[in-house]
């Protein structure tokens, strides 16, 4: 969303009316993009900016005409006029209640409460159901902390109980069947797993699995490019790359790119040595394979003394 900032006409009128460009910089009416109004308030202003479409594309208070510093109420819309975004802000900052909407601005995407000392509690939603689908706090730094909820796609019952610490899995993480019984714990150190338990839908402790396995390479990635191909090095010297594809459920891999590669010779010889890979571990949820889209990037690393 664009944000318009332009430029306050003296008058004693209640509104005003500037035409601006798409830098928000006042111009003639001729040559503008948009068009703004300001209505003065008992305490700042209200900034509403419109498209030449006659669209109303925000609806900002702020503490003066000038539309430096926002305070109170906004509302941001798309090209249809559909609402995207509402909440408050305070001093410039967002605060309180915030919502976003999917597309077309009826269902709710997200339900954000933001706090002064610039954490917030996030709800999200999916677009089908409208329901739930995860919810737990942001620490200042943008990472999940503490308990996040997880709940079973187009339904109200609690899937996971994920404990974090600045972003990464700390601690003990619950999973639960849809009726509610226990189906399995995962203790983490530091986003690492170190043991888990399994039980079935009858409370019975079964041999544990994880719910989700990445794919796996027969060999290690980086190492066998380094030992097949020999302008490898002094490509990935030069910029990183990234290898993308698909991993399919029989651990066969389709769909092949190399990006970012500065050599398109190296590049073809890069992905003719990958096709001869061995097939892959396919990537598996609770025990069953699937189809994966696979993504790794290649650095280059100066090798320590």
């Amino acid at each position: 969303m664009m944000l318009f900032i332009g430029f306050y006409l003296q008058s004693n009128a209640q509104q005003d009316t500037l035409y601006i460009n798409e830098l928000g910089a006042h111009v003639a009416r001729a040559n503008a993009s948009y068009y703004r109004i300001i209505t003065n308030l008992n305490k700042g202003s209200e900034i509403t900016d419109f498209d030449l479409n006659h669209v109303c594309r925000r609806k900002v208070n702020y503490t003066s005409p000038q539309a430096v510093i926002k305070e109170g109420s906004a509302c941001y819309y798309d090209s249809h006029g559909n609402k995207i975004e509402e909440g408050f802000y305070s001093k410039g900052f967002k605060i309180g209640n915030w919502t976003t909407y999917f597309t077309g601005g009826k269902k709710v995407k997200e339900q954000i409460n933001y706090n002064l000392d610039k954490t917030y509690y996030l709800k999200s939603y999916d677009s089908v159901s409208g329901k739930l689908n995860d919810e737990g706090m942001i620490n200042q730094y943008e990472l999940k902390t503490g308990i996040w909820k997880s709940y079973y796609f187009k339904s109200d019952s609690l899937e996971w109980l994920y404990n974090y610490k600045d972003g990464k899995k700390e601690g003990e993480q619950i999973q639960y069947y849809k009726n509610g019984l226990l189906k399995r714990t995962e203790v983490y150190v530091k986003n690492q797993f170190k043991k888990g338990k399994l039980w079935n839908e009858k409370g019975q402790e079964i041999k544990y699995y994880p719910s989700f396995e990445y794919p796996q390479p027969p060999e290690r990635i980086r190492q066998f490019l380094y030992t097949r191909v020999a302008c490898f090095e002094s490509t990935l010297r030069i910029h990183d790359m990234e290898l993308k594809c698909k991993i399919n459920s029989d651990g066969t891999m389709s769909d092949l790119a190399i990006l970012h590669c500065k050599n398109p010779i190296c590049e073809q010889e890069i992905k003719n040595e990958l096709r001869k890979l061995k097939k892959w571990k396919p990537a598996k949820v609770e025990g069953k394979p699937i189809d994966f889209r696979y993504e790794y990037k290649l650095k280059y690393y100066v090798p320590k003394d």
